[in-house]
């Protein structure tokens, strides 16, 4: 539908396609051979990579998807993101835009560019293909550089930087729970925040931006292991039941990002209960001597990266507790709580790290150490975009 309220309809292969909607293939060399346009006032090109087009988003590792953790793709039905610049304009006071800054690097011409292809643009992955409205041409000089900031999801961010603004544009992801009571139950999984940067991106054969997608968040794991057997003889052990695990505390709850320019923690929070295993009779993970139990809860809990002044997990938040109903060879303690949950180095962005509830003899110990197979144990926490 345009402006006017026409309809511009062309058909694909025998099938009607609403022109505002452009269909953006993941297959690097395919171009959509458009036929039989309905009208006759304005036809599509007959080249797809005529149109700026996103190829299936990357992420910076592979991940095995679980709880809300994107693995090798994104769900279907889910959104990003996308501002987009190429023409910086002739004066800060003059928002004429220079045809002639078309071929210059972000780094020249950023002072004075505001985002005049994609302000907050929806891109909406589905089928393996992504599609946004009201696609947008490619410049003829093959020569013009382009620069797209990304974030995902498309939900849980908000766009700081006005339309008119000039310079590195700023977004806000926000954690969805809102101030409440330190007993309140948090539920609903946090999305895996990405954000994604392409410099100076030129045109390419097929006309595709291709955009890599970096993790935001720290995870969190949680794994049971009974060590109370008498490994060196084979012997003993005492059975273990989890009945109920939970993480209490105030989080931080945004995170402001400046792309390669930095990051800002308003300091804002939210309080609550993670429930990795409720109260009820069904809820229970019995672990064997000599066992251990991985993902207890089958959930991952993120949390965003903030400012410290305590080090450890109070880059996380403060006042976390793990609150823990189990048995213990017969014998029910309901009331273990532990306020100092062991963490001598910094969280990093990126990571998942795992609580491991140790029963060691008589003993419960916690140790929280890094997963090597998920999130690529930190090589890719530091985000810099260059």
């Amino acid at each position: 539908e345009h402006g006017d309220g026409r309809h511009y309809n062309c058909r694909i292969g025998g099938r009607d396609m609403n022109k505002r909607l452009y269909h953006i293939g993941i297959i690097g060399t395919l171009a959509l051979a458009l036929a039989a346009c309905s009208r006759t006032e304005s036809v599509l090109p007959s080249a797809a990579e005529d149109y700026i087009r996103f190829g299936l988003p990357g992420m910076s590792v592979d991940v095995e998807a679980k709880s809300a953790l994107v693995g090798d793709a994104l769900p279907d039905s889910s959104s990003f993101g996308v501002l987009g610049y190429c023409l910086s304009q002739i004066a800060p006071d003059k928002s004429e835009l220079n045809e002639s800054s078309a071929t210059k690097n972000w780094d020249d011409k950023k002072e004075l560019c505001r985002p005049h292809l994609f302000y907050g643009k929806e891109v909406t992955y589905n089928g393996g293909a992504c599609t946004y409205k009201n696609p947008e041409k490619w410049r003829e000089d093959a020569n013009s550089k382009y620069t797209f900031f990304a974030y995902y999801p498309y939900e849980q961010f908000t766009v700081m930087t006005a339309a008119s603004a000039l310079g590195t544009p700023t977004v806000t992801f926000s954690m969805p729970f809102e101030d409440s009571n330190i007993n309140q139950e948090l539920e609903g999984d946090v999305p895996d925040a990405m954000v994604a940067m392409a410099k100076d991106a030129v045109r390419g054969t097929d006309g595709m931006v291709e955009l890599e997608f970096h993790h935001l968040l720290v995870g969190m794991n949680f794994t049971v292991n009974n060590y109370s057997a008498d490994e060196q003889n084979g012997e003993g052990g005492k059975e273990l039941v989890i009945h109920s695990l939970k993480l209490q505390g105030t989080f931080n709850k945004s995170l402001v990002v400046r792309y390669n320019e930095g990051w800002e923690y308003p300091g804002d929070t939210y309080s609550g209960t993670y429930v990795l295993l409720g109260d009820e009779e069904g809820d229970d993970v019995t672990v064997e001597p000599s066992v251990s139990v991985e993902n207890v809860g089958g959930r991952t809990l993120f949390f965003v990266f903030g400012e410290s002044t305590t080090g450890g997990l109070g880059h996380l938040g403060q006042d976390m507790k793990l609150l823990i109903d189990y048995t213990f060879d017969g014998v029910r303690n309901m009331n273990y709580v532990n306020d100092n949950i062991p963490f001598n180095s910094t969280p990093v962005r990126g990571t998942i790290y795992t609580m491991q509830l140790n029963f060691v003899g008589d003993s419960f110990v916690l140790n929280m150490v890094t997963d090597s197979n998920q999130w690529g144990d930190g090589s890719n926490t530091d985000i810099t975009f260059e």
